[in-house]
């Protein structure tokens, strides 16, 4: 895949079907890796503290109810509806003030839907269906993300930005996705020392510490130019690295 289709000609139901091959886990991180990129521009702090929430749940330190709490507080806060998906009988976009305001019924509707969601503890049926379906999540992610580059630009430059952007979008997700299946070695090679490694690198995101992994694993008899040739070039890692995953040993 190039970066001039990535997330630009690839229609929605295709990029669905790339997205699929990888696991929740991995889904969640490169949705936070791709707001992270314009962190400084979201709309509000409830969305940092969404994206914060999605990497924690990604590493099983929150619940799936805590982090749709604090998706849904960031739509609540900000109108965006990012983290939502459709959920037949909802309201959520009425709710959140997007959707038509010239229709009685569905206000009427919406305030029968606030009350329910009061009851559950303000979350939306429509993003605890997100946190389930993460690849739909990284589909919208990943083309807000883009609008909103294009959108600061100048006219006569969005189409590079969006070029831009796309690549930078499909760096990060082979930085996610990792090369293909993993090799059949990785289990002789998860020595003491290079797992140690590789969690303390995940733990504290210090990437700068690949190097070190690679003499480890050299060490385990590891010999793959592929394998020690992404811990060595300087290049950016972020949390989710297929390296760093396979040399801890999840996915």
């Amino acid at each position: 895949m190039s970066s001039a289709n990535w997330f630009g000609s690839l229609s929605t139901s295709e990029l669905h079907y790339n997205l699929c091959e990888l696991s929740d886990r991995k889904l969640h991180l490169l949705t936070a890796a791709f707001l992270r990129r314009v962190w400084d521009d979201l709309p509000s702090d409830h969305t940092r503290l969404a994206v914060e929430a999605t990497e924690k749940f990604a590493d099983g330190r929150i619940t799936v109810g805590e982090l749709a709490r604090l998706r849904s507080a960031d739509l609540l806060d900000s109108c965006e509806p990012l983290w939502t998906l459709p959920v037949p009988g909802t309201f959520d976009e009425e709710l959140i003030g997007v959707g038509d305001e010239d229709d009685s019924y569905c206000d009427w509707r919406a305030e029968e839907y606030e009350r329910w969601v009061t009851k559950q503890g303000y979350v939306l049926d429509g993003v605890r269906a997100g946190v389930k379906r993460p690849e739909w999540i990284v589909v919208k992610v990943a083309r807000y993300v883009r609008e909103m580059v294009a959108w600061k630009a100048e006219r006569d430059q969005r189409d590079e930005v969006i070029l831009a952007e796309a690549s930078a979008q499909e760096f990060l997700f082979h930085e996610i996705a990792g090369p293909g299946l993993p090799h059949s070695q990785w289990p002789q090679w998860r020595t003491t020392t290079v797992v140690a490694l590789a969690r303390g690198i995940y733990r504290d995101q210090a990437y700068d510490r690949l190097p070190i992994l690679a003499d480890a694993l050299q060490d385990a008899d590891c010999n793959d130019d592929g394998v020690l040739q992404h811990c060595r070039e300087a290049k950016e890692h972020v949390r989710g690295c297929w390296l760093v995953d396979l040399a801890i040993g999840i996915g």
